[in-house]
């Protein structure tokens, strides 16, 4: 009888928490990474730090390895003001901004989804004399973490050429 209480208590809970808004399913999770990497693109493209700001969490942290590809001052803080410091000085030194980012695999545990992403950006430096075409390419962790009804970014770090590593079965989420 305990054990039948205790099921039914957990079968309750977990039907509760079903009714959420936010995408659970991994085709809607995809969808909601994609928008977030589409909006952050976009307002890369515009130079809008407080666009690009709006897919980031308090939590957010880059890597230096991706702090690398737009500035030369490297990565430091946490959270939304360290994100869009960090673009505001990354707009001063580039201009004609094209970024791409292709989203290639999702997983996703409970809150969190892992995104591998291919990212491209090219600019010109305009740090430089005579300004200089740049161009940065490679494979990028995204992580992001489930508020509320949405997915926030939480980290983007480098990932390894997917090249050089088995990949399971070579199924895209």
């Amino acid at each position: 009888m305990r054990k039948l209480v205790a099921t039914i208590a957990v079968v309750i809970l977990l039907t509760g928490c079903s009714g959420s808004p936010t995408p659970t399913e991994i085709s809607d999770v995809r969808a909601a990474l994609e928008a977030s990497l589409y909006k952050l693109a976009v307002a890369i493209e515009r130079e809008d730090p407080i666009l690009a700001s709006q897919v980031a969490s308090e939590r957010f942290v880059m890597g230096d390895n991706i702090a690398v590809r737009y500035s030369d001052d490297g990565w430091s803080g946490e959270g939304i003001g360290a994100f869009r410091s960090f673009f505001d000085g990354v707009f001063t030194v580039h201009a004609n901004i094209s970024q791409t980012f292709e989203l290639r695999d999702v997983e996703q545990v409970g809150d969190v989804a892992t995104a591998r992403v291919y990212n491209e950006l090219v600019s010109s430096r305009t740090d430089r004399t005579p300004p200089e075409g740049y161009v940065a390419a490679g494979w990028d962790w995204f992580i992001f973490e489930r508020v509320g009804k949405n997915w926030l970014l939480i980290n983007w770090d480098e990932a390894s050429n997917p090249a050089e590593h088995e990949m399971g079965d070579g199924e895209d989420l």
